[in-house]
């Protein structure tokens, strides 16, 4: 099956420009990780003459478990898993992608593969108001970040993984919404400066979710009341 064979090398390294200035990082993971789960995936569904494109298509779901769970290990993307949401419609994204690129080249048509039909998939077409659907909500949990006031702060005497510097940070709603870190702006800011706070839209999109770990001041130009009582609370 040189075919199937070739598409499972081109289509990782077309997958590998999606990471840009990672690609020479990411391509020997992703090709390991075709090695170890996607080939021997296929002659699973090749003995059960299961490789149509609907087949393949839920392949790349699964797949996209243990890619994005590898992904996410790699980048660390911190305790409040702010990129969590969105970096996993991604990889699911992409790893979709590529199974049906993989069925385009290897599959479809393969006379290694009698048992696949050879008419077009027309009813493939339904899939682009699903990727479309799905592509706005991964765009929609992206992270950014809000300005807000700095209106307490509590300053552990030794920070540890265990025992934060923990501040308030008033937004411009009104909402108070509590950081904590061991390092950076907490370590430096003082009560009623300007600071930003990391967030993302809740799984619903009916809310934010804060980040609970950073908080820094740099480029924050948002005016903030001086309160009587401004300064450090230690504990």
């Amino acid at each position: 099956m040189p075919r199937v064979y070739l598409t499972l090398v081109i289509v990782p390294f077309l997958t590998s420009f999606y990471f840009q200035d990672l690609q020479f990082i990411a391509l020997p993971i992703i090709m390991v990780f075709t090695v170890v789960c996607v080939l021997p995936l296929f002659f699973i569904m090749r003995q059960s003459q299961a490789l149509e494109w609907w087949h393949v298509a839920p392949a790349g779901v699964l797949l996209s478990l243990p890619a994005a769970y590898i992904y996410l290990k790699l980048m660390h993307t911190g305790p409040d898993d702010m990129h969590g949401p969105a970096v996993y419609l991604t990889i699911l994204g992409l790893s979709v992608a590529a199974s049906i690129a993989f069925w385009w080249g290897g599959v479809f048509r393969n006379p290694a593969l009698p048992f696949v039909s050879r008419r077009w998939p027309y009813e493939m077409l339904l899939v682009a108001p699903l990727s479309f659907a799905l592509w706005q909500y991964q765009k929609a949990l992206i992270p950014d970040r809000t300005m807000g006031c700095i209106v307490s702060k509590e300053t552990a005497q030794r920070p540890t993984a265990s025992r934060y510097n923990r501040v308030g940070v008033q937004l411009a709603t009104g909402e108070i919404v509590f950081v904590s870190t061991t390092q950076g702006y907490a370590n430096e800011g003082a009560v009623d400066e300007c600071a930003f706070v990391p967030r993302r839209k809740t799984l619903t999109l009916q809310g934010f979710h804060y980040a609970t770990y950073n908080t820094w001041s740099q480029g924050c130009d948002l005016e903030c009341p001086v309160s009587d009582e401004a300064g450090y609370e230690s504990g």
